[in-house]
This record gives C-alpha cells, sequence and structure tokens, in this order.
C-alpha cells in the first residue's frame, strides 16, 4: 500500500510504530518521499530515557534523508467531522518552500484552516 508513496500520513497509537516502521521502510525511497505525523506524545530513547519526539523516531528508523513534519492543533475530532471552523499548524520543513506550501495543501480546507511553520520541535 505504501509503495512508491510520496507522502506517508501516521495516525495511529505510536505503540505500533516500532512493528510497522520498518516494513514501510522497505517499500519506501526516504529521498523522494516526506511524512507527517498526527501522533500525539512523546517517545524515549531506550538506553538514555531521554524523551524524543515522534517525528524524530520516525525520521530515524525511516532513514537519513526522510523527513517527518507534524500536524498539530486544539481541535475536537467531532467538531473536524461537523465542518465547524478548525485551524491547525503543520510544522515542516522538507527543503523548499514550495514543497513546504504543497503538503500544507493537502490538508488546508474550507472549515480546516492551515497553517505552516518550520519549527517542528516547537509544534
Amino acid at each position: 500500500a505504501v509503495k512508491d508513496a510520496t507522502v506517508l500520513i501516521f495516525v495511529l497509537p505510536h505503540q505500533f510504530l516500532p512493528k510497522l516502521l520498518p516494513t514501510i521502510r522497505a517499500h519506501v525511497n526516504p529521498t523522494r518521499c516526506h511524512g507527517v505525523s498526527l501522533i500525539k506524545g512523546l517517545d524515549f530513547d531506550a538506553e538514555t530515557k531521554m524523551p524524543v519526539l515522534i517525528s524524530k523516531s520516525i525520521e530515524t528508523v525511516m532513514g537519513e534523508q526522510f523527513r517527518c513534519g507534524v500536524l498539530m492543533g486544539a481541535n475536537v475530532a467531532d467538531e473536524v467531522a461537523r465542518q465547524r471552523t478548525c485551524e491547525s499548524t503543520l510544522a515542516c520543513d522538507f527543503g523548499s518552500d514550495s514543497d513546504n506550501e504543497r503538503m500544507r495543501q493537502i490538508f488546508d480546507e474550507e472549515h480546516f484552516r492551515v497553517s505552516q511553520i518550520s519549527d517542528v520541535a516547537g509544534a
């Protein structure tokens, strides 16, 4: 399902990532594919026990050239589903303003406004 994908959207409980990511990694080209995580929370480094952003955990497993942004906002799923006006921020740095803007446009809708920043860690 992910073969030759250019965009991966991660929306699942973070505890499933360790088993799933190697399978995905085997089927995508990390130089042509970007990711966006909608996963809430933090991961923890197994050795240092320090917190690690989920987007960084995804990047580490997916390979050196894979970039993963995050989509975050104070939205309630029910409000989004009912098309109430909501807003969110896409934090990404995919190497060019045009790539960042194209990714923002994937999510931006009339009732779901998305702005873009480059500070993934700050989102």
